[in-house]
């Protein structure tokens, strides 16, 4: 009996210490299209589909304020290929630090209201839009959309209110336009979110662990002391 129970307890220490780990890859770039989307302008005023459209299009300096001629160049940077998206969310302060890595799914450009008949770019507020992400893949990581706001000159990773994986689009809130990108990341596997249910199980395996390996001690002692 006593030979059962320990071959029971160090089975239980064996399989209380297996890990698995999980990995996955990015994608190249590719550009973005708009789909549905709602707003205000700057007055409040609903934004309608007749008189508006809401487009991407290339950077443009001006949008930036001089202090920022910098970041504007790490953006073109990054679309030219010459430098990583990595390397603009840490000029612009929002790379975690925990991250393991991260690949840019859009191009960084300006999503901007136009008016229809003049052609002219109109600030607006409290935008939801839908658009495509034509290399978007499960498995690829969390996706963020980065932002700039040319109105606070702040910048953000906003995890999109929802991702349709089948249509290969996300639906992002804004508080206002500026340039965007979409991006993919991974976080590295001891600072990586996980389920609450998961870290429990952690915690029962490594109770079970020590539990397991004390009854080998007990064992053995009585064993020596009954000899």
């Amino acid at each position: 009996m006593k030979k059962m129970i320990k071959v029971l307890l160090a089975s239980l220490l064996l399989v209380s210490m297996t890990a698995v780990s999980v990995c996955a890859e990015g994608s190249p770039i590719i550009d973005g299209t708009v789909g549905e989307w709602e707003g205000t302008d700057d007055a409040g005023t609903e934004l309608s589909p007749t008189l508006y459209e809401l487009v991407f299009q290339p950077l443009e300096s001006h949008h930036l304020n001089p202090s920022e001629d910098h970041l504007y160049e790490t953006m073109e940077a990054v679309n030219a290929g010459t430098q990583t998206i990595a390397d603009l969310l840490a000029e612009a302060g929002v790379l975690p630090s925990n991250y393991k890595d991260v690949t840019i799914l859009t191009p960084v450009r300006d999503l901007t209201f136009k008016e229809l008949i003049s052609g002219d770019d109109v600030v607006a507020k409290n935008v939801t839009v839908t658009f495509e992400v034509p290399n978007l893949t499960e498995g690829m990581g969390e996706i963020f959309v980065y932002h700039h706001s040319t109105l606070t000159g702040k910048d953000e990773l906003i995890r999109p209110i929802s991702i349709d994986y089948a249509n290969k689009a996300i639906t992002v809130f804004f508080t206002d336009l500026s340039p965007v990108a979409v991006v993919a990341m991974n976080f590295k596997p001891a600072s990586a979110p996980v389920d609450t249910a998961a870290k429990d199980y952690t915690g029962l395996f490594a109770g079970l662990a020590l539990a397991a390996a004390l009854g080998l001690i007990v064992l053995n002692k009585k064993e020596k002391t009954a000899a």
